[in-house]
């Protein structure tokens, strides 16, 4: 007797459930697992040229953008108005979209309401600081030279290390007499390390320590810490360009920062967050939003000369937003949707 009357349909544990992405979702694991390691040892692989090593891009809605062929194609309808976004440290351009559920973003949405055509950088965040600063200003000068109609305006939003990246993005690009620089309106700030983080100076002070003490297991502990990437290094006091990093490398704790200006004609804005509903608790004061401290994330030091001049009106903090939260919430969205329309 024949069985194949007697076969039915693969039941459903046999199938992949309908409507799954498995080779899209393995795809961005793929990608968040070279943008950790690229957070964490970017520098070494960007040094040895290995394939592991990102190299910076800007991405758009339907994916990567070369500028060498039609922005329209790539992009869709565009306008004068750019946004750009610059992700933080380990991450890629996914961590805008990756808390909301609907993957709507910061720069989705001030397309929808405002018109912007908004681009997220992907790049190396194991790099210096000023590497990447650097190299985002001639990718800016190449954008804008490619860009199909007139530029009217360009908002740049950076979290966390990629506040950083964009604050060093405009000195280079004010240095080299860049014209986009005069089409910067507006600069966001969220979570930015701008006076440093103490999580990046504890860790030097302990492999300092480390190294110090005479056992050869101490010793390496400390050399494992000492492997951690430049970009993690330039957290420590929120470096900016070569000259800071570059000074006095046999003393690792010395504060190097230069008071380098805000790029003229463009409005700075700070969005911070607090660990609690109280911005005086003993908890925010020590801890700011988890990893960035309150006094740093405004870039307001006990010193005039060693604080940065943002202005008072220009700097939002909001309590019980931790540091990731920042990435994505509707308050946040809410402020930076008020500046831009101002």
């Amino acid at each position: 007797m024949s069985e194949s009357s007697d076969v039915g349909p693969p039941t459903a544990i046999e199938q992949p459930p309908a409507g799954v992405d498995w080779q899209g979702a393995l795809a961005r694991i793929a990608g968040w697992g070279a943008s950790i390691l690229n957070g964490f040892v970017g520098d070494r692989l960007a040094e040895r040229e290995r394939p592991l090593a990102i190299s910076m891009r800007l991405v758009g809605r339907k994916g990567e953008v070369a500028l060498e062929r039609r922005l329209r194609s790539q992009l869709g309808p565009v306008t004068g108005s750019i946004c750009i976004l610059v992700h933080g440290l380990a991450c890629n351009e996914q961590a805008w979209s990756w808390f909301h559920p609907e993957n709507r973003d910061y720069g989705s949405l001030l397309q929808q309401d405002l018109g912007y055509t908004p681009l997220y950088l992907r790049y190396n965040s194991g790099r210096h600081v000023s590497d990447n600063g650097c190299e985002l200003a001639q990718l800016i000068t190449a954008l804008c030279a490619a860009w199909p109609v007139p530029i009217e305006q360009i908002v740049l939003i950076g979290h966390s290390l990629g506040g950083l990246v964009v604050r060093s993005a405009c000195h280079y690009g004010r240095l080299d007499g860049a014209s986009w620089c005069h089409a910067v309106r507006r600069v966001f700030l969220l979570g930015t390390p701008n006076l440093g983080a103490p999580l990046e100076k504890l860790a030097e002070l302990v492999s300092q320590t480390l190294k110090r003490i005479r056992n050869p297991y101490t010793y390496l502990v400390g050399g494992l810490l000492e492997l951690r990437s430049s970009g993690i290094k330039d957290l420590r006091f929120g470096y900016l360009v070569d000259e800071e990093w570059r000074r006095t490398p046999e003393r690792p704790l010395r504060n190097n920062r230069l008071p380098i200006p805000l790029l003229p004609g463009a409005s700075h804005y700070v969005l911070a967050g607090t660990l609690t509903e109280d911005v005086g608790h003993l908890v925010t004061r020590w801890f700011g939003d988890c990893l960035v401290r309150l006094p740093s994330a405004t870039g307001q030091e006990g010193s005039a000369e060693r604080s940065i001049p943002f202005p008072r009106e220009n700097c939002r903090v909001f309590p019980r937003l931790n540091h990731f939260d920042l990435i994505w919430h509707p308050e946040v969205y809410r402020q930076i949707r008020h500046w831009c329309g101002e």
